[in-house]
């Protein structure tokens, strides 16, 4: 009875132990796992960064230099950026009254706090076109994209998206390792005592701070396409009545005045050329001149020579 008394007993101290072990892995952070924002750097003088968690303990096999971080584990970064989505539209559209659909077009974007990114308008004799880029908040998107395909019959309706979500993450990352960078190159500037040495450590800042200025543009572009979504719009009417008259006589007149004024664009283009010419008349005359001068004593020696000829 007391062996079997011992054996309950040393099967519940294991089980003990088991469970104690598994606690304590598992309330054990994962190695090199660390938000970004957690992360401290200590400038040393050869360009080495120190990694630190919270607590300021080191965090063992991780190095972060001037080009990378590399962890003994595995480095994850949590970033609170959400999705980050572009949408497009392209729309054309025939309709009966071109001027009419393109006041209630403007008027519509500008209900929904958007804008006319550029306009441009083409008249011809079997119809008119409008185009028009269009810039509206990703949130109105869908509505006015719908709203806008009510205006007349449809010809083309396309839509996409477009997820920079991980490129805006990497652009993140690399702005937190140029910044860091930065950072390092201005203590290193206040520390160098040597022309040369600050030379070159400027010449690295400057080009740092050029990546850092260049990389925030980018996401910046990247924040505005997001921001505001883009329509590319084509209305067409087709057989304008007021825009370009069909009727004989008056094509007659416009086909008259377009020929007098070409041809007093030529008369004008032959008087514009003589005036740029009256500057070389003196040598053009003293050309002429000696020309003929020189004409008249070849035909008296051709003369003379003839006539000696016909004596002989």
């Amino acid at each position: 009875m007391n062996f079997q008394k011992s054996k309950v007993m040393l099967l519940l101290l294991i089980i003990i132990l088991v469970f104690s072990g598994c606690r304590a892995i598992v309330s054990e952070p994962q190695s090199g796992s660390y938000r970004t924002e957690d992360i401290e750097f200590d400038l040393s003088d050869d360009l080495v960064f120190e990694v630190k968690d919270q607590s300021g303990a080191p965090i063992k096999n991780a190095v972060l230099t001037t080009d990378s971080l590399v962890l003994g584990g595995v480095f994850t970064q949590q970033s609170e950026t959400n999705n980050k989505v572009i949408k497009t539209g392209e729309l054309s559209l025939e309709v009966i009254n071109l001027d009419q659909v393109v006041q209630e077009v403007i008027d519509l974007v500008a209900a929904n706090s958007g804008f006319v990114q550029s306009s441009s308008r083409r008249d011809h004799e079997n119809f008119n076109r409008v185009n028009m880029v269009i810039r509206v908040p990703a949130e109105n998107f869908s509505e006015v994209h719908s709203a806008l395909a009510d205006f007349g019959d449809v010809k083309v309706d396309n839509t996409n998206t477009q997820d920079v979500t991980e490129e805006y993450l990497d652009m993140e990352v690399r702005l937190t390792t140029l910044e860091a960078k930065r950072e390092s190159f201005t203590k290193l500037l206040d520390k160098a005592e040597s022309v040369s040495d600050i030379l070159k450590i400027e010449n690295e800042l400057n080009k740092v701070i050029y990546d850092i200025e260049s990389l925030k543009g980018k996401m910046q572009y990247l924040d505005r396409q997001v921001a505001m979504s883009t329509i590319t719009l084509s209305i067409t009417e087709k057989n304008p009545v007021s825009s370009f008259k069909s009727n004989y006589s008056e094509r007659f007149n416009f086909a008259l005045q377009d020929g007098w004024g070409s041809m007093l664009n030529f008369i004008m283009s032959i008087v514009l050329t003589v005036v740029w010419l009256l500057p070389f008349a003196p040598f053009v005359f003293l050309i002429i001149f000696l020309a003929v001068k020189l004409w008249r004593k070849i035909k008296v020696v051709i003369a003379k020579r003839r006539e000696k000829a016909h004596l002989d």
